[in-house]
């Protein structure tokens, strides 16, 4: 769940394992204008995806919201157990003088001596609320909600297991690089100013498309069985992102020499690419880093179903 674009996945548990049924994208815009959730809007959204999958009421439903959505900070804190390291980083996440209540998730990697670099995503309670009421307005139970770095970890899990990786999510507005290793987060960087909205905008008047069209163009163009997931398709969508994705290959490339620096037991070897715009930025990513480089696309069921599938076979807590 981003900002602008809804992406639903609707799978049946019956049987081994789990089957995708199938997904649909809808464009909208969540916000109320204040920086807030409007809940009416994702509540008619998420009805949307239920009427075309046929949902009966009450379904559970676990939803990966847009890093966006909370507030990310990197910390720097003393090396402890799970407990510890867990409590220095509520007691961080509370300094905001804020009334409201929180959760968080939080990931972490060692660095040289007695520090270890912890990532944390928190959620203020509001908007957790908020999320809960429009998917019960929709007829669903929503069971849990989870951070971009632990939903992309387990979609590039079995990549991260012999050496670590870094996924990059190119989100819209908040695209990030996570580094995954062993199938779980421990260090994540927010990309700045190079967001898939300015590549959709180029490519919108570059092709001459409405918005809606323009990314379905960028969407497609990233799963080969797709009319648009050709090679001479991804080409084009690469020479109108070249100002953007040569920002990213920048931000991309100021991540890694510091991880390469600070965090070198978790440097990574791979870099898998995420979301619908992910072949805007191949091109530039593969021109500096060759074949470490792979998009995760339809082929692989995609960045949304593999976090869907992992989300599925999960035991969350309310």
């Amino acid at each position: 769940m981003g900002r602008r674009v809804l992406k639903a996945v609707a799978h049946s548990a019956t049987g081994p394992g789990s089957q995708c049924v199938r997904w649909e994208g809808s464009d909208f815009d969540a916000t109320d204008g204040r920086g807030g959730l409007a809940v009416e809007k994702l509540a008619n959204a998420v009805a949307s995806a239920v009427a075309r999958f046929g949902l009966r009421r009450g379904a559970t439903a676990y939803c990966v919201a847009s890093i966006g959505f909370g507030g990310f900070r990197s910390l720097e804190l003393p090396v402890g157990t799970d407990d510890e390291s867990r409590e220095m980083t509520r007691l961080e996440l509370s300094d905001d003088g804020s009334q409201d209540g929180f959760e968080f998730a939080s990931w972490a990697a060692p660095t040289p001596g007695d520090l270890q670099s912890v990532g944390a995503w928190r959620l203020d309670h509001a908007t957790g609320t908020a999320f809960d009421d429009a998917f019960r307005a929709a007829g669903l139970e929503c069971v849990g909600i989870d951070a971009v770095p632990t939903a992309v970890a387990r979609v590039v899990a079995a990549d991260s297991f012999g050496s670590p990786v870094a996924a990059v999510d190119c989100g819209a507005t908040t695209p990030s690089l996570t580094i995954v290793h062993r199938g779980r987060p421990c260090y994540t960087r927010l990309l700045r100013d190079c967001g898939a909205d300015r590549i959709l905008d180029d490519v919108r008047e570059g092709l001459g498309l409405s918005t809606d069209e323009a990314a379905d163009f960028l969407e497609q163009s990233t799963t080969t069985d797709s009319p648009f997931g050709t090679v001479e398709c991804r080409q084009l969508v690469g020479e109108y992102a070249t100002k953007t994705a040569n920002r990213l290959v920048d931000e991309v490339q100021r991540t890694l020499e510091y991880v390469s620096r600070r965090l070198a037991a978790v440097a990574p070897t791979g870099i898998r690419l995420l979301g619908g715009a992910s072949a805007a930025y191949e091109p530039a990513l593969s021109a500096r880093y060759g074949d470490r480089v792979r998009v995760v696309d339809g082929d692989d069921g995609g960045p949304h179903l593999a976090a869907a599938r992992s989300l599925l076979e999960l035991e969350v807590q309310p």
